[in-house]
């Protein structure tokens, strides 16, 4: 997937072996990862194991966070999730990971429409939803909003 020109953050496939690996304690997943301080987070391992997670988040080679396409419904919604280590909070690095999930989803066959579902109190991910081209269409789960885009 090309690299977001503002930030240089890309996504990459999540190599096969990730969530073994890293339930094992190898971070570096056998050498073909280079894992920036701080990743892999908190949940890093059960988004993984999931399937939540089907991308990795590079900035500078090294990876940074994971996100992906949660579930689609019947309607053809694609539900994303993101999630990025702490060090990188606060550089746009979210903006740009939500900018290329959106894209990389509506690529994929029966996908109609993205959408977010962000905790009313997390500020910086609902900043990034919108900047990565999500528009808030109401209540969602409790304490949550809804962010959405449709294939146009």
């Amino acid at each position: 997937m090309t690299p977001d020109p503002a930030t240089g953050v890309r996504l990459i496939a999540v190599p096969t072996g990730t969530a073994a690996a890293l339930r094992a304690g190898d971070a570096a997943v056998a050498g073909r990862l280079r894992p920036a301080p701080g990743w892999p987070w908190e949940t890093t391992l059960a988004v993984l194991e999931l399937g939540i997670a089907d991308r990795l988040v590079l900035l500078d080679g090294e990876v940074v966070g994971e996100c992906g396409v949660k579930a689609v419904d019947a309607h053809g919604v694609a539900e994303l999730g993101w999630g990025l280590c702490p060090a990188v909070r606060g550089r746009g690095v979210a903006s740009a990971t939500v900018r290329l999930l959106v894209a990389d989803a509506l690529t994929r066959p029966g996908v109609r429409a993205v959408e977010a579902q962000v905790g009313e109190d997390n500020a910086a991910s609902l900043r990034a939803a919108r900047a990565g081209g999500l528009v808030d269409v109401g209540a969602g789960e409790p304490g949550h909003r809804r962010l959405r885009q449709r294939l146009t």
